[in-house]
C-alpha cells in the first residue's frame, strides 16, 4: 500500500460532501454539475457504513458465545466448529464457481492464501470456529485467563489495524480482520455473559420486598375498620364478630404504635 494515498475512508466522505456543499453555496441552485444529491449519499454512506454496519458482526458474534457456554458444557465444541467450517467450504465453492473467471487470471497461491485467511465476507464463519477453538483451550485455565486472553489479543488486533490505517504499515486486512484478533473479544463477553449472568443484590431484593410489604400493612387496618365501628355502634343488622374485632383492635394498636 502507497503511504502517500493511506487515507481514511471516512474523511474522503465528509471531504467530498463538503466539496459539494460550498460549490452548492458558490454557484445557487439550478445547475446540475453540482450535485447535492450526491453529497447526501456520501453523508447517508459514512453514518451507515462506517456506524450502524459495524455493530452487526459484533453482536452476532456476542450472541454466539452466549450461546456456545451450552456447547461447551456438553463438550460439544468440535461438532460446533464442524458444522461452522462445512459451511465455510461449501459457500467457498459456491462463490468460486460464479466468480471463476476473475480466480483463473491470478496465482493460485493468492487465492489459497485468501481461502486460508478467510475468503471474501465468509471470513465470520471461518474466524468464530477458530475463536471458538482458542476459547474452549483457554477457559480451562480459568475465567481469569480467558479475560486476559481477550484483552490481549482485542489490543493487537486494534494497534494492528490503527497501524495500517495510519500508513504506517502495508499488513493487508485479513491479516488483523480474522477470528483471534477481531471476533475472539467478543466471543468472550457473549460466554462471560452466558457463565456469570449478572445477579441483583441482596441489599437490592431486600428493599424492594420491604417496598412491596408496606402498602398492604397500611391497607389491613382500613378494610377491618368499618366492621368494627359498625359493631361498636350497634348495627343490628351486623352482628359483632369477636375474631374479627380482635384483629381490627390489634390492627389499630400496632397502626397508633
Amino acid at each position: 500500500m502507497d503511504k502517500t494515498q493511506a487515507r481514511l475512508m471516512s474523511v474522503d466522505y465528509l471531504a467530498g460532501g463538503a466539496g459539494r456543499l460550498r460549490g452548492r453555496r458558490a454557484f445557487g441552485p439550478g445547475p446540475r454539475d453540482v450535485p447535492e444529491a450526491g453529497a447526501m449519499r456520501g453523508l447517508v454512506a459514512l453514518a451507515t457504513g462506517n456506524s450502524v454496519l459495524r455493530v452487526a458482526v459484533p453482536v452476532f458474534t456476542l450472541i454466539a458465545g452466549y450461546f456456545l457456554a451450552s456447547v461447551l458444557r456438553r463438550a460439544r465444541l468440535s461438532e460446533w466448529v464442524g458444522h461452522l467450517l462445512v459451511l465455510y467450504a461449501v459457500w467457498s465453492v459456491v462463490y468460486l464457481l460464479f466468480l471463476w473467471p476473475y480466480y483463473t487470471n491470478r496465482p493460485l497461491g493468492l487465492t489459497a492464501i485468501e481461502l486460508t485467511l478467510g475468503f471474501m465476507h465468509l471470513w465470520f464463519l471461518e474466524g468464530l470456529a477458530i475463536s471458538g477453538v482458542i476459547l474452549g483451550a483457554v477457559r480451562l485455565l480459568g475465567s481469569g485467563a480467558v479475560v486476559a486472553s481477550a484483552v490481549v489479543l482485542g489490543l493487537v488486533g486494534v494497534a494492528l489495524q490503527y497501524a495500517r490505517m495510519a500508513g504506517l504499515s502495508e499488513m493487508p486486512v485479513e491479516h488483523y480482520r480474522n477470528g483471534p484478533l477481531y471476533l475472539y473479544p467478543y466471543l468472550v463477553m457473549g460466554w462471560l455473559m452466558a457463565v456469570h449472568p449478572p445477579r441483583l443484590s441482596t441489599a437490592l431484593l431486600w428493599a424492594d420486598g420491604r417496598g412491596g410489604a408496606g402498602p398492604d400493612h397500611r391497607r389491613k387496618p382500613v378494610l377491618a375498620a368499618p366492621h368494627r365501628r359498625g359493631a361498636a355502634a350497634g348495627d343490628p343488622g351486623r352482628p359483632p364478630d369477636p375474631v374479627s374485632g380482635a384483629a381490627a383492635a390489634a390492627g389499630h394498636a400496632a397502626a397508633d404504635a
